[in-house]
């Protein structure tokens, strides 16, 4: 069930991490602009926050990036640049949303995904929660090993992976708090997990990626 306490009017933020370069794709590529059915890709991660309760969607983008977000994206959505433009992985993303660490709920979301609509809305935000899914392709993704996650390990073998995430404002507080020992967003999951009682894991039936070309090709064949 919907966790309702905590997802009251102006207590839920969804963020989507959008700076990236796209640079498997071999050429400049705005992924989350894809459209997917009658929407984009970031469209989608935007509406399945919303409809768990998000109030408020920030997407996390460059100064390059931001106006053609604006120009395709509702007027509506919060903008912020990612605090290190040459780093731009998932915990300087995360980072740079820190600042929101007022809000109740946040709920954080790949802007190239595709995943079960309600996958936000299954989850009962505690502190800290996971959605997952079940991959036999470790080395794309950061998959629980031995009770920790581990980044894109190089094993065979079918392992839980997460594709999205949940966490309160004690969990947003205390990475800010200890950003200075946080190496990466693997790292800062892990924290977030050994630090907090409530953590949930809840499971996805499927997840798929536009990493590259062939990715969104398998992924168009998959949902027509």
């Amino acid at each position: 069930m919907t966790s309702k306490k905590k997802r009251g009017k102006g207590s839920a933020l969804g963020i989507v991490p959008a700076a990236g370069e796209a640079s498997r794709w071999g050429a400049k590529v705005y992924k989350e602009l894809l459209p997917i059915g009658d929407e984009l890709m970031i469209e989608r991660v935007a509406r399945s926050m919303k409809l768990a309760g998000a109030t408020d969607i920030v997407v996390v983008t460059t100064d390059e990036k931001e106006p053609i977000h604006r120009e395709f994206l509702d007027r509506d959505i919060m903008y912020c640049w990612q605090d290190d433009r040459w780093d731009r992985d998932i915990w300087s993303a995360i980072r740079s949303t820190l600042v929101y660490c007022n809000r109740d709920i946040h709920f954080f979301g790949m802007p190239d995904t595709y995943f079960p609509l309600n996958a936000f809305e299954k989850m009962t935000v505690d502190t800290f929660t996971l959605g997952v899914f079940l991959t036999t392709f470790p080395h794309r993704y950061d998959v629980e090993v031995n009770g920790e996650f581990v980044n894109k390990p190089e094993i065979e073998g079918a392992y839980y992976a997460w594709g999205v995430a949940a966490w309160t404002r004690e969990v947003a507080q205390f990475w800010m708090e200890n950003d200075d020992m946080i190496t990466g967003y693997t790292h800062a999951f892990n924290l977030a997990r050994a630090n907090f009682a409530k953590c949930k894991m809840t499971h996805m039936d499927y997840y798929y990626d536009v990493a590259d070309w062939g990715r969104y090709v398998e992924l168009i064949k998959a949902i027509t």
